[in-house]
């Protein structure tokens, strides 16, 4: 609902019966209709009277006395964009300098590892048996209490590491020398007879060895878990013996890295979780903790294996083009059938959105899958893999024969087709970072000469659409089957082994991958030739426990060319949540939307929801190019670094932005990295697909209906074109917002700008920032403040009446020492006054945060003084109006008016309690439900409405009305307390009486307060800009009681709406003698849907 002070401005009022849908409705009377109209000129002055008019123009006054210390000017926005871009990409690359020294020291510590002799690697494995390692699922934790003093420093403590660095180092030529023989068996319950020396299985139980006792402490720093930050731990799968002979000498040769990790992390404190994953399946992860299990895996099966997580696969491969051959022919049924689907879903989880994919099954004939996906490959994107899913269940019937020649001929018309369209741009190139599946010794000219799209490629003309239907990287065919009668020789000769006009441009470019179906093996050789013959891998998969195992081997294979070329190539994840670092990929793979109970509200099911954070991972493949005959691994690994989102974020700071304003990141594919819409979990669940969230998606066009396939041209799919382009622009557009958690729908104006981050070697990413103008193309600085105002705003922001919003000051509020962002405000305040300078604080724009943060600390402060004294200032001669602090007092004396607040456009609001017996607690609730003041609905709701609809808006009189519902708890032998709500028991605490919670409504009334240089002399221009919104507090019933009582009492049929500009009900009158107060704050079109296809119909409002 919004309201003006001047009844002219009221605008026309449409009445509709509510019984209109009836076909014996009357239509009001003439009469009827006057009576509503004067009584809704009433019911405007006096809510006019409620907003404390008098009080809102003296705070307007003090803002006035400290306008001259505030510089209002316009910005250039693409600089501002293009410097946030900067900083964020200087961030990004301390991260690559972290994975640089991981990868460094790794290959170092593994070519020691690899010159030394059998007898010392065997001296190494049964050192290792008995010392063992710090294996996350065995160790004993020791907890510290994270209030005491810590003792885990960033530098290894020599009695802390005895347990495991030591072992390294004991393993000397003396020991060597002994004669003692050691056994070179994988498994350590198979020593040899000959050692004396008793194997800790044997004789101490099978993992003695790996319990050892780890000291650990909660850190802020990484979510809030419990961690050893001088120590990694070592975590092996299940499928692989933890004492295996393998398995030992990669965990000592990788400790090496557990001081890198701490390097890293002294040298950037920003770093997060950062981890090693070996070939052999070892997974060393930094800072050290135990093992947690997913919540569904009660038996502890635990079925992690970092080796086919997502950033492990990409880091250690690239980009491959996948056709997956599934036979369907009349002998595949039963399990066999069953078999074939899970291993083409297991190979499915091995892609990326890097990757493109299509499923064939053949019989006599050959055809696609799925029916949506038939022109060629497909973007393996979580949405397509999971539609690929659904169609290989669903769309599979068994019949008639195999014709293998048939299904590889299409097979390879894809590829070739694909290879014909990929896109032309040197962009896609980088993005790919290509390293073909060949082994062929080419010099550029040569290839060049074979594959002339790859080096003369046309570029895209300006207004031609851009695609990629391929990587252009790896080719390669995965056949799913019980066997073959045929070899297909010819298929390969003529498409795969020779070139010529129609096929592609490598000799034996595509590989062939093989799984042979079924416990009876017959006759494989036909389908293990056609692996060998092209360079693949044959594998038989005779169970549905096999699976997983059996196409993991194809893994090693794509990464051959990497280390081949040596190419350290960096590849970047797609946005997941902390909560899914060590889960199992199959156990994130749906969305288990389930309600326990269904009579919970939505409100009560989303604040089920746990605190997560977003988290982006950057990893490089481990790599050891053969230098030797006898050099056989080449691929040892890859090592990653977590890098939390909100420390991207922190360099595009909304305070910054100011109201409406906001930024957002998109990777080379259009998925966000971060956006104000990008909401990954509903209540206690994981929404399925929100790794992959695209622009358009969040972004909506304001013509935009719904959401169809693909979608209609847009301003938003030229920013996301020009966006993953890596195109620096501004554009407008036109789109649909929301506010209130998508209960209020608004079309507004919105300018992007856009910056890419640095080069596409380094990272994917593109940063944009919105804002609206004109307003938002204003900034607001200050001056810096003298010393007494620090002072006078440090004994403000002392009381329990003062909200801080939860900035990130100087990129310093992670670390556990420093406490929140209030402590950390005050900290540098208490800088100011001691030294006059902030020299702690390297950023320009935190250090304007802080003054304009203390100046208006320093104007909450004089507003304070004057609701005491009358003076704000008695340096300013300037006097304020002495009857507004007369009716200031008055309104102390009215029971209806509990709270007033300022809220101002640095993110801190102020309360001030009139009525003496107002309930404190439902302020606090007030001010944690909006934490930050420019991100608060009612704030950005003011704004824009003030705005939008009031002309004088500068003035202050225009208002907006919401509601806020506050809840007390209290004791059930209280039986005199009244309830202005509907009362819910809850669970008490032990050894008290079971309290009662009571649901108290308010009415939430709020203004803006804009302002600009030239404010006193009219002939000047210059563009208001919005600086806090002024607001009161009241008791909802006693509200109704005094203003609303009377408003349709004359009504003797129907009843009576008042609702807000969104349609939401502020009032409705009793029906059949029923208080409808539970429909308060409620939509009109859950009960009134004829009324507001009326309103619609009149334009009042639109769909």
């Amino acid at each position: 609902m919004q309201a003006s002070s001047s009844v002219r401005e009221i605008p026309n009022v449409s009445f509709s019966n509510t019984y209109a849908s009836l076909q014996t409705a009357l239509p009001l009377s003439t009469k009827t209709k006057q009576h509503l109209r004067d009584q809704l000129v009433h019911l405007t002055e006096q809510l006019s009277s409620l907003t404390l008019p008098s009080t809102n123009r003296i705070m307007r006054e003090i803002y006035l006395q400290s306008l001259n210390t505030f510089i209002i000017e316009k910005r250039n926005l693409t600089e501002l964009v293009l410097e946030m871009a900067n900083y964020t990409n200087g961030a990004i690359m301390k991260k690559l300098e972290a994975i640089r020294n991981l990868v460094t020291i790794s290959e170092q510590s593994y070519r020691r590892f690899a010159e030394t002799d059998d007898t010392t690697r065997n001296a190494t494995a049964k050192f290792m048996a008995k010392y063992g390692y710090f294996s996350s699922k065995h160790v004993l934790n020791i907890t510290i209490n994270s209030t005491s003093e810590n003792p885990l420093s960033n530098t290894t403590s020599p009695t802390m590491t005895t347990l495991e660095s030591s072992s390294l180092s004991m393993i000397t030529q003396d020991e060597l020398s002994t004669g003692t023989s050691y056994s070179t068996s994988t498994d350590m319950n198979e020593m040899s007879s000959g050692d004396p020396a008793q194997s800790p299985s044997e004789s101490e139980g099978e993992y003695k060895a790996l319990e050892k006792e780890l000291l650990i402490q909660q850190k802020k720093h990484f979510g809030g878990a419990f961690v050893n930050i001088t120590h990694s731990t070592v975590h092996v799968p299940t499928i692989i013996y933890s004492l295996n002979r393998e398995i030992l000498l990669t965990a000592n040769w990788s400790y090496n890295l557990n001081q890198a990790f701490i390097d890293n992390y002294n040298h950037d404190p920003e770093l997060t979780w950062q981890y090693f994953c070996s070939q052999t399946g070892l997974y060393r992860v930094w800072p050290g903790h135990i093992w947690e299990y997913p919540e569904d895996d009660t038996d502890k099966l635990d079925l992690f294996d970092c080796r086919v997580q997502n950033w492990y696969i990409r880091a250690t491969s690239s980009p491959r083009d996948v056709i997956i051959l599934i036979d369907a022919s009349g002998s595949m049924t039963g399990l066999k059938k069953s078999i074939a689907i899970q291993t083409v879903e297991t190979i499915l989880d091995t892609l990326s959105d890097d990757d493109f994919v299509q499923i064939i099954k053949f019989q006599e004939n050959a055809e696609f899958i799925d029916d949506c996906f038939r022109d060629g490959l497909v973007q393996a994107t979580f949405e397509n893999r999971h539609k690929f899913r659904t169609s290989v269940n669903t769309n599979i019937k068994t019949e008639d024969i195999a014709n293998f020649s048939k299904a590889l001929n299409m097979a390879f018309d894809i590829l070739d087709n694909a290879r014909t369209n990929i896109s032309r741009t040197e962009n896609a190139r980088l993005l790919c970072q290509c390293h073909y599946l060949s082994t062929d010794n080419q010099t550029e000219a040569q290839h060049e000469a074979f594959c002339p799209s790859d080096f003369n490629a046309n570029p895209y003309a300006e207004d031609e659409e851009p695609f990629l239907d391929s990587t252009g990287c790896n080719k390669m065919i995965m056949i799913v089957t019980d066997g073959a009668t045929e070899t297909a020789l010819n298929v390969f000769q003529s498409r795969n082994w020779y070139p010529n006009n129609i096929s592609t441009c490598h000799s034996i470019e595509t590989r062939v991958f093989t799984y042979m179906i079924g416990r009876e093996l017959g006759d494989p050789k036909h389908i293990r030739w056609m692996s060998c013959a092209n360079k693949g891998y044959f594998a038989h998969v005779s169970t549905l426990e096999d699976i997983q195992e059996n196409v993991e081997d194809y893994i090693p294979v794509t990464a051959r060319p990497i280390a081949m070329y040596n190419d350290h190539v960096t590849v970047w994840s797609s946005v997941f949540l902390d909560v899914e670092r060590t889960l199992p990929i199959k156990t994130y793979k749906w969305f288990p939307f389930k309600f326990s109970d269904l009579s919970i509200s939505m409100d009560e099911f989303k604040n089920k929801s746990k605190p997560v954070n977003l988290m982006i991972s950057i990893a490089q493949p481990i790599l050891n190019p053969p230098q030797h005959a006898r050099d056989e691994t080449i691929l040892l690994g890859a090592v990653g670094v977590d890098i939390p989102v909100k420390l991207l974020q922190e360099f595009s700071p909304k305070y910054r932005l100011g109201v409406h304003g906001y930024s957002f990141m998109i990777n080379h594919n259009g998925y966000l990295m971060f956006h104000p819409d990008l909401r990954p979990v509903l209540g206690p669940y994981r929404k399925q697909n929100y790794h992959s969230i695209d622009l358009d998606m969040v972004e909506i066009p304001y013509n935009l209906m719904k959401f169809v396939h693909p979608l209609p041209d847009s301003k938003i799919q030229k920013i996301r074109k020009d966006m993953v382009l890596s195109i620096a622009n501004q554009r407008s557009a036109r789109v649909k917002k929301h506010l209130d958690d998508m209960r209020r729908i608004e079309v507004v104006e919105q300018n992007y700008f856009y910056a890419t981050l640095g080069d596409k070697e380094s990272n994917p990413f593109t940063l944009g920032i919105v804002l609206r103008f004109p307003y938002g193309e204003s900034q607001v600085r200050t001056v810096e403040p003298s010393t007494e105002k620090v002072k006078t705003a440090l004994r403000f922001i002392r009381q329990r009446n003062v909200r801080i919003a939860d900035w990130i000051y100087c990129n310093s509020t992670a670390e556990d020492d420093i406490g929140d962002t209030e402590e950390s405000f005050r900290g540098y305040l208490k800088e100011k006054i001691e030294t006059d300078r902030i020299a702690s604080c390297p950023y320009e724009a935190s250090r304007q945060l802080i003054y304009m943060m203390i100046e208006e600390l320093y104007i909450m402060s004089k507003f304070e003084n004057w609701t005491k004294t009358g003076v704000a200032d008695r340096e300013f001669k300037r006097p304020l109006d002495q009857s507004a602090y007369f009716d200031f007092k008055e309104y102390q004396n009215e029971n209806h008016l509990h709270w007033i607040f300022l809220a101002t456009r640095s993110g801190i609001t102020a309360y001030w309690r009139l009525y003496q017996l107002a309930n404190e607690e439902h302020i606090r609730q007030f001010s944690d439900a909006n934490p930050n003041s420019i991100e608060s609905s009612y704030y950005e709701r003011t704004i824009n409405a003030t705005y939008t609809y009031g002309a004088d808006h500068i003035h202050g009189d225009h208002h907006i009305y919401s509601l806020f519902f506050g809840i007390s708890n209290i004791p059930t032998n209280n039986s005199h307390m009244s309830f202005d709500n509907h009362t819910n028991a809850t669970e008490g605490n032990m050894g008290s009486s079971t309290p009662m919670s009571s649901s108290h409504m308010y009415l939430v009334i709020a203004t803006a307060i804009w302002m600009n240089q030239t404010v006193h002399t009219p002939k000047q221009t210059a563009q208001n800009v919005p600086f806090g919104v002024f607001g009161v507090m009241l008791p909802y019933k006693t509200v109704r009681a005094k203003q609303f009582s009377n408003l349709c009492a004359p009504l003797d049929t129907g009843i009576c709406y008042i609702i807000d500009e969104n349609g939401y009900i502020m009032f409705v009158s009793p029906q059949d003698g029923k208080d409808r107060i539970d429909d308060i704050g409620k939509f009109l079109g859950e009960f009134e849907a004829s009324i507001m296809y009326d309103l619609v119909a009149k334009k009042i409002f639109s769909e």
